[in-house]
Parts: structure tokens; sequence; C-alpha cells
């Protein structure tokens, strides 16, 4: 009698741990899983192909086991999210990709299975299926999403899938038959109509930084003639494949137009019509680069490329644009013009004067002629150089406009001489300095009345006659 009386206890017990155990697995599911998922999306089945770059990095899929092991935190999954969700029309049969992997290396297989799908009206009797891929952790859905479950008057509606995931096989033996469910929102639609872009204001094609250029473009959504959800704008990367042809990537300058209340704009002449205000702040541009890839440090000017497409209300994409600008650097390469002796003649032990004109087309370029001892070096003689930045109304000092001036008394020569020298100026913007280079010939000319002949003789070379 006493060994029956432990045999019923040990099984209360067993019993009592098993209902613990199905009462803590309950705990722990999001109330809304919309945005633990990135990037799944719907093709037509002769489109679909298993392609890498249809997933985004995947977000942690998390167990609904409340069990305090970290190795149930060690699966994930590539999902939806608000801009690309699984796509089906009615009637049409098509198929979205999703990715289950393991993180932890004590599980080393897992079966995955559909529940079911909802939708407002209930559940789904049409049966979806789950299609193995030649990839490792990849799967598909394919599903003919039946007609009447979108409501009279409305182009889409959201149904509900749900997929559990089990462990069934690890090498640690309490992972085994633990299960994740996952739920999935899918967007079944009367058609795929997208939404076009029919106008736009004029961008560029050159465009000066360190401004905002503010510029609109104007879409055609006939979703929304039935639905109140806004359009979206999506801006992307630019990525150049041509490096001969370099474009710098100027997603990151492109944002919405803040100051507007309504952005996008319904437009009054047609409800399907809305218009989006950008805005295109051009800061710190990269430098242009030369066809081997090296920056190059000379260009005044720098391709700037994104691209651009939209999200209508039922979530289907335009195509995409690819929109390209011709960006001006602050800092351009200084002008320079010889206001004075622009023929740069001096006459032997006669102290004359070249000056130069120094200007920044930007007014908030810093201009300079740098080193200008050291790059007058190689002329033979007595040569002194003095700059000043021309005044402006109020007694500051214009930064952008220098008169250099170069006095130079020139040693004897025997005769008429010519000197190139190769001076450089600068033009300094933000972190950008542009120079520019300006070949002068200065003309020396003999002077036999100033000039002794022992004068001449120091200065002129002589022959060497071999003995």
């Amino acid at each position: 009698m006493k060994k029956i009386f432990l045999t019923i206890k040990l099984t209360y017990s067993i019993l009592a741990f098993i209902l613990a155990l199905a009462l803590t697995s309950c705990m722990g599911q999001s109330s809304d899983p919309r945005g633990k998922y990135a990037e799944l999306s719907a093709i037509p089945v002769d489109q679909a192909k298993d392609s890498e770059s249809q997933f985004a990095a995947p977000e942690v899929f998390t167990s609904i086991s409340a069990l305090d092991k970290t190795e149930l935190l060690s699966l994930k999954v590539d999902g939806t999210n608000e801009i690309n969700q699984p796509h089906f029309l009615e009637a049409v049969e098509s198929r979205f990709y999703f990715k289950i992997f393991p993180k932890s290396q004590k599980i080393s297989d897992f079966k995955v299975e559909i529940l079911d799908i909802s939708s407002p009206l209930g559940l789904v009797s049409e049966k979806a299926r789950i299609e193995n891929s030649s990839r490792p952790g990849m799967f598909s859905i394919r599903w003919k999403a039946p007609k009447g479950l979108i409501p009279a008057g409305e182009l889409y509606q959201i149904a509900t899938m749900r997929l559990q995931t089990t462990v069934t096989a690890a090498s640690d033996n309490n992972l085994k038959g633990l299960a994740k469910i996952d739920v999935i929102n899918i967007i079944i639609t009367r058609d795929n109509s997208v939404p076009i872009i029919v106008g736009k204001s004029k961008l560029g094609p050159n465009v000066d930084e360190g401004t905002i250029v503010k510029f609109t473009v104007d879409i055609e959504d006939k979703a929304s003639l039935v639905n109140e959800k806004f359009p979206e704008a999506l801006i992307t990367p630019y990525k150049s494949s041509n490096p001969e042809a370099f474009r710098a990537d100027g997603s990151s300058f492109v944002r919405l137009d803040a100051s507007k209340n309504l952005n996008p704009e319904r437009l009054n002449s047609q409800k399907g019509l809305w218009r989006f205000y950008f805005e295109m702040d051009l800061n710190q541009l990269p430098y242009d680069r030369t066809n081997k890839g090296k920056e190059d440090t000379n260009s005044n000017s720098v391709g700037v490329c994104f691209y651009m497409r939209f999200i209508s209300s039922i979530t289907t994409l335009s195509e995409q644009q690819q929109v390209c600008v011709q960006a001006q650097f602050q800092a351009k390469s200084p002008e320079v013009e010889i206001i004075e002796n622009p023929l740069a003649e001096f006459i032997a032990q006669e102290t004359g004067k070249i000056k130069f004109k120094i200007s920044s087309e930007n007014p908030f370029g810093e201009v300079d002629f740098k080193d200008p001892q050291k790059q007058v070096n190689s002329l033979f003689g007595s040569k002194e150089v003095s700059c000043y930045n021309e005044d402006k109304a109020n007694t500051e000092k214009d930064l952008a406009i220098k008169i250099c001036e170069i006095s130079f008394k020139p040693s004897c020569v025997k005769k008429d001489q010519d000197k190139k020298i190769t001076l450089k100026f600068e033009n300094k913007m933000g972190f950008k300095v542009k120079s520019k280079d300006l070949e002068v010939n200065f003309k020396i000319k003999e002077n036999p009345s100033l000039c002794t002949t022992s004068e001449k003789l120091k200065t002129t070379p002589q022959k060497v006659t071999k003995q």
C-alpha cells in the first residue's frame, strides 16, 4: 500500500511540473510582432529567385519560453517590416522567403510549420505550404490568397500568419522540443498599383556646397483614393560601379523638409496626387576622385547622386529613380590677376614691382600667397614680398581678396635674360584648400650705365678653358 501511495505522489509531482512548464512557456510573447521582422518581400512565382540580397540583418528571434536559458535566444529570423511586407494578390499564387538559423552551436536541427492564417473575418481556409531551399535555414512560403478577404470599397487587407519553429536536435537535451511562435503580417491587395512620379521641381544641375537646396516631387498614388494612409518616400544610398566616373553618395544629405506642416501634402487638384517637400543640405562634401580612384584635391566640384523611390498607401513601391547633381565646392581655386607690371619687366640694379590680386569666387573663402619669400628665392637679386587684405566697408578685413606685391632689384646681367618661376596661390574654405599655379616669366634687361664690367663678370657664368 505504501508503494502505491509513493507511485501516485510521484505521478502528481511530474504532472505538476509539466503543467508549470506549459504555463511558463506562454509568457514572453510580443503583443505587437510587426517590429521584429526585417524585409521579407513577396514576388510572383515566375520571378522568384533564391537571392541572399533579399534579406537585411535579422532581428533577434526570441523564444516564447520564459525558462532561464541563454540558448533560448539563439534563433534569428528574417521577416517583414512596414516598408516591405509580403504581398499577395487575390487569387494569384505567390511566395515570399524567410530565414531561420541557430545562433547557438548546441542547436543542430529544427522544424518549421504554419499553424494558421487569419484575417479580421476569421481563420482562412486556404492552406499555405513551406518549401525548403538549397541554402541552409532558408525557406519560402507559397500561398494563393482567396477572394472575399478584402471588404467592399477597400484596396487591401492585412492577414496574419503564425509560424512555429521547434528545436528537434541539440547537444543539450534541455533544448529539444522547445518552440517559438512568430506572427508575420501579410498584405492582400486587389491590385498591385504602384505610385508614379508625375512631376518634380528643378534640382541642379549645379549646386553649391554649404547651401540647403529645396526641391519637390509630385507622385500619383491611386491606392490612396480609398485608403487614408499617407504614401512615403524612401531615399537610399548611391553605389558607384564605375571607378573611372566617380560619384559621391548623397543620400545622407537629403531629408524631408521639416518646415512643412503637411509633408507629403495632398494636392487640391486630385486626391490621388501628393507633393513631397525635400531639402538637400550639402555640407562637408568629399573630394572628387581621379580615374585611378585617388582623391583629386584640385577639383572644384564633385558629382553627387542618390536613389529615390516612393511607397504607396498599400506599401507597393515605385520605380527607383537616380538623382544626380554637380556640387561646386565652397573652396575653389583662387582667381589670380596681375594688376601692375603684367609683362614682369625689370631692369638690372633698379627696383621694380609686380602686383597680384588674389580673390575667391566665394566671399567666405580665405586666399593666400603661401611662403612667398621661398617661392621667389630663385630670382637673383634683392627681393621683398608684402601682402595685405582689402578692407571691407565695416573696417573688417576681406579675407576673400588679397593684394600681394613683389619688389625686385635684379642683379647685373651681361645681356637680357628671362627667368621663369611658378607661383602658388591658395584658397581655403572649411577643411578644403584649393590651389592655383601661375607661371610668371620675369624679363631682366641689362643696364650698362649701372653695371660695371666687374659686376657683370660676377653675375655671368664664365667659360673654363683647358690648358
